[in-house]
């Protein structure tokens, strides 16, 4: 139900755009009175971009993320189309690439996240997405590209299909001691979750410009995923098979990933559970090249 909605609301996006443009189009047709985005000369952009990311879920709570955000930090790169229609709204379709990770290791072993720790679960995974952004520009671009104003900040909120693939490191004990490779958690738990889901991503940017036709962008940006299993790890795992290798790590000697001793680590507490689905943050800088519009010539007179 959850995937219907999501593809429902991205063909409605879709629909949306193409239908606000033909209009726009219709309406500068009428001479008497122009309507005023007809004089908006529309343009398109493209970005590449890099930068960070972050991961909010079962392995780094909200309230533990300020302390644990530099050592769950990980990249993201990506490549984003903008059609700029008219001076305030524009259309982005985004192909993304985002790393995110998180580790029970990371929480302190003593105090309010002890049971997080003991669990002695981590995980990290690739996010590939696909998305479509609604802009609003706060400063209205100008009618004409080379005149456009040197500082536009702006909004954006839109959906993305995603595919992740949760991954960790095998037992450090087994066979032999050593840290071992990344292995797919979906192959060693049987795992019965989709690794298709929809996220929302919102946030809000600023571009700079350089040139006649570059810009620097800076761009924050929050998701919300609709499933609950990018870290494979959810409040409902219990309902699985417990005797997979990976499913329970609380007796393992060494982190697998930290490598950090847990010969002498007690604790009865029981870990706690980010309530909701799993979500991540971006941050990324993007050098934009803006097309430049080509203008016909008018037919020589016969």
């Amino acid at each position: 139900m959850m995937h219907r909605k999501g593809i429902f609301l991205l063909f409605f996006m879709c629909f949306g755009i193409l239908s606000a443009e033909a209009q726009f189009w219709f309406l500068g047709q009428q001479g008497k009175k122009p309507y005023y985005l007809a004089k908006f000369k529309a343009h398109s952009s493209m970005s590449f971009g890099a930068g960070s990311s972050n991961y909010i879920g079962d392995l780094a709570s909200f309230s533990g993320l300020a302390s644990m955000a530099a050592q769950s930090m990980r990249w993201n790169a990506g490549f984003q189309y903008m059609r700029h229609f008219s001076p305030h709204f524009s259309t982005a379709i985004s192909l993304q690439y985002i790393r995110i990770a998180g580790d029970d290791n990371y929480f302190s072993p003593e105090g309010t996240y002890a049971g997080n720790y003991g669990r002695n679960l981590h995980f990290r995974t690739d996010v590939k997405e696909f998305g479509v952004q609604q802009i609003y520009e706060f400063v209205p671009n100008a009618q004409q590209l080379m005149k456009r104003s040197f500082i536009s900040p702006y909004a954006y909120v839109g959906v993305a299909g995603i595919m992740f693939d949760p991954m960790a490191r095998g037992n450090y004990d087994y066979p032999t001691p050593g840290q071992k490779d990344w292995v797919s958690l979906d192959d060693q738990e049987d795992a019965s979750y989709s690794k298709l889901s929809f996220a929302i991503p919102f946030g809000f940017g600023l571009r700079y410009k350089v040139g006649p036709l570059t810009d620097i962008g800076f761009d924050i940006g929050y998701r919300v995923s609709m499933t609950d299993y990018l870290d494979d790890v959810s409040d409902s795992r219990n309902s699985r098979a417990s005797s997979k290798p990976l499913f329970n790590r609380t007796t393992e000697t060494k982190a697998a990933n930290t490598l950090v001793d847990r010969t002498k680590f007690t604790t009865n507490a029981l870990p706690s559970f980010l309530g909701g689905n799993d979500q991540y943050v971006t941050t990324q800088i993007r050098l934009i090249y803006h097309l430049p519009i080509i203008i016909g010539n008018p037919p020589l007179p016969k």
